[in-house]
């Protein structure tokens, strides 16, 4: 690696796919960046290289073709909206499926990578392989964090759309979304939710 820099989605290929023989992992051929199979589980890794926000429509989108798989590795140069987000958590199949990744750029010149991730899954070695080639490129990905305490986010708010920790949630008593804890957060989110019983 001559350049210690991404500067696209695809500039990962080469790194995963000498990962994916060394850890067994057969490759397919895909439209996608990565395709690859070991002991009948399937792994998949696509990217987006366009900055700026992912919301909910777009993801589904990006997913449509992509589900079913065992693990489902999502990368995106920009990042994921609250939306998107929450549209993931709320969903215990994708939940255990997807793992998102963003490298946080809001526009084209943007050049301070934020890098993060959404993965309540449990990873394949090959996602845990590509944590270990983002860090030769200078990137640790943290989790996503709790907008109160910067713990690692498990919830989004329903009705603000923040993202919450175990501690700053709590379940509507009726329909059990997730939304700000009054007594901890000092939002109002929980009164004001009207619920959809």
């Amino acid at each position: 690696m001559t350049e210690n820099v991404i500067n696209r989605i695809n500039d990962l290929k080469p790194e995963l796919l000498d990962a994916c023989k060394r850890l067994g992992w057969k490759v397919k051929e895909s439209r996608f960046l990565l395709a690859a199979e070991k002991e009948g589980k399937r792994c998949l890794i696509d990217g987006r290289d366009a900055t700026g926000p992912i919301f909910e429509r777009s993801l589904n989108l990006w997913l449509k073709d992509i589900l079913p798989s065992d693990q489902v590795i999502l990368i995106a140069m920009g990042f994921f909206a609250p939306n998107a987000l929450k549209h993931i958590l709320k969903d215990k199949g994708k939940r255990e499926k997807i793992i998102l990744v963003s490298f946080g750029l809001k526009d084209y010149f943007d050049t301070e990578f934020k890098p993060k991730k959404l993965q309540l899954a449990s990873p394949t070695d090959l996602y845990l392989e590509l944590e270990t080639i983002l860090r030769k490129y200078g990137l640790a990905v943290s989790p996503v964090e709790c907008n109160y305490c910067g713990k690692k986010a498990i919830a989004v708010c329903d009705f603000c759309e923040a993202m919450l920790c175990k501690s700053h949630f709590v379940p509507c008593t009726f329909c059990r979304i997730p939304l700000c804890h009054p007594d901890v957060t000092g939002k109002m989110c929980f009164f004001q939710h009207e619920c959809e019983r």
